[in-house]
């Protein structure tokens, strides 16, 4: 038998047990590393309509308004139980070779990623029965301090948990 990766006993924890499927959906996502483990392990992963993940490397372009839409239809329509969102940390830290001008144009640029990203929350937090999400990025990313995402925090419910994420590879 081979251990489940940590993360995914951590999706585990994060969804209801009682239901029949613990449908995952992961938004800004890469290589997929998530999805596969979440395949892997017997779930069923919510992809776009061409069985590709939502991320602009695989041909799905987050921050086309038709996209958003797209994505958030389909989210409401099979009730997934938990999304994660993995919305890219370069644009929320600041490299030491980055002027503060320029880290904080490219957090402008990232606000329509971060007003997307707190739709997809709500659409999962204001459901019946309330369904799951994750956000991840660093913890001392700026994602966590803007005036959006300090919302979503204070919703009934909603938890904060920082782990190194970025370390699983």
């Amino acid at each position: 038998n081979q251990e489940e990766p940590f993360y995914v006993t951590l999706v585990a924890k994060f969804t209801d047990e009682s239901e029949e499927e613990a449908d995952i959906m992961e938004l800004f996502c890469g290589t997929e590393l998530f999805a596969t483990e979440c395949v892997k392990a017997g779930w069923k992963v919510l992809k776009m309509p061409d069985g590709k993940g939502a991320d602009i490397k695989l041909g799905h372009d987050i921050r086309s308004p038709k996209v958003q839409k797209q994505i958030l239809k389909m989210i409401e329509q099979k009730k997934t139980k938990c999304v994660i969102v993995q919305i890219n940390c370069e644009n929320f830290t600041k490299p030491k070779n980055f002027t503060q001008g320029l880290a904080e144009q490219r957090l402008q640029e990232a606000m329509p990623m971060v007003r997307f990203t707190k739709s997809v929350c709500r659409v999962q937090h204001f459901s019946q029965p309330r369904r799951r999400f994750i956000v991840e990025n660093p913890a001392p990313s700026k994602l966590f301090r803007t005036e959006e995402m300090q919302e979503v925090l204070s919703w009934g419910g909603v938890e904060e948990v920082n782990f190194p994420m970025g370390g699983l590879g």
